[in-house]
């Protein structure tokens, strides 16, 4: 009897823990900015700064072709960010590079690979099927 129990508690519990992440979605936040661990991260890091003209080529070329954007689930992390930052030194470091003189910008991180210049990202953009 009390194996029934417990395991009648114990699917409440997964179909209660199931209904609040299902109405509520979001991630808890600090400072407007979602909490993500790097692993949850899915789609392609844009690395980019404010004062970086080669960034800015990629970011006007990624508005005149707004449906790459999408396709690519480019999220675009600006650098002046520290979070942004340390997360750029993190996937420069998956990639094996060298981050001891800084990580250029803009950088492209995508499935464990590492983009960096604005010819090349674009380059790699346009093949996003």
């Amino acid at each position: 009897m009390k194996q029934i129990i417990l395991a009648f508690v114990v699917l409440m519990a997964v179909l209660l823990l199931g209904y609040y992440l299902k109405s509520n979605p979001q991630l808890p936040k600090i400072n407007n900015q979602p909490i993500v661990s790097s692993n949850s991260i899915s789609g392609n890091l844009l690395f980019v700064s404010e004062t970086c003209p080669h960034c800015q080529n990629v970011e006007e070329w990624l508005d005149d072709n707004p449906d790459i954007k999408t396709k690519a689930k480019l999220d675009s992390k600006f650098i002046s960010d520290d979070q942004n930052k340390k997360l750029l030194a993190q996937k420069a470091q998956e990639c094996q590079l060298d981050g001891s003189k800084g990580i250029g910008v803009p950088f492209v991180y995508s499935e464990g690979k590492c983009i960096m210049g604005d010819s090349e990202i674009i380059d790699y953009l346009k093949n996003i099927k």
